[in-house]
């Protein structure tokens, strides 16, 4: 198993950003995908410092993708860096490129906790078809009104 630190130009936020990425040992076809949200408090290094996810990852085999968002909401604002499109689209792709990852819906999950599970909301319900389930701890969206405000969202 590997963990990664990368600091890389973001096309999406248009400035440098880190992603962290463990990635198993012996990585195969069936192997899974995880995208991993952090807090509003935290980091792309919260979970490596904070819980035992490394010793947690080294028995399975799955790559965990970490990427930072600041305090950003996952969200694009206003004039403002592309960070929903960053997750959302280019963080994955990026890792499936440098590290020859699945790019199968099948495979693919997303999950965060606080801001990091409003995330892994937005963008899940967002992109049903790219993964497979989605996870969420400690986060508080209000998605009716959301989903109320947004009826294209209906299909």
């Amino acid at each position: 198993m590997a963990v990664s630190h990368i600091e890389f130009y973001s096309e999406k936020l248009e400035m440098k950003t880190r992603v962290n990425v463990i990635l198993p040992e012996h990585f195969d076809k069936d192997g899974q995908v995880l995208l991993l949200l952090h807090g509003l408090g935290d980091d792309e290094n919260a979970w490596l410092e904070q819980t035992r996810i490394v010793s947690y990852a080294s028995e399975s085999n799955i790559t965990i993708i970490m990427p930072r968002v600041d305090r950003s909401y996952y969200t694009t604002s206003v004039g403002g860096p592309k960070y929903f499109e960053y997750v959302s689209q280019e963080i994955l792709q990026r890792c499936q490129e440098w590290f020859n990852i699945p790019n199968n819906e099948e495979q693919i999950f997303i999950a965060g906790i606080s801001m990091g599970g409003f995330g892994a909301l937005k963008v899940g319900l967002t992109n049903p078809k790219k993964f497979k389930q989605i996870f969420v701890m400690s986060a508080m969206p209000d998605i009716l009104t959301n989903w109320r405000n947004n009826s294209e969202r209906d299909e």
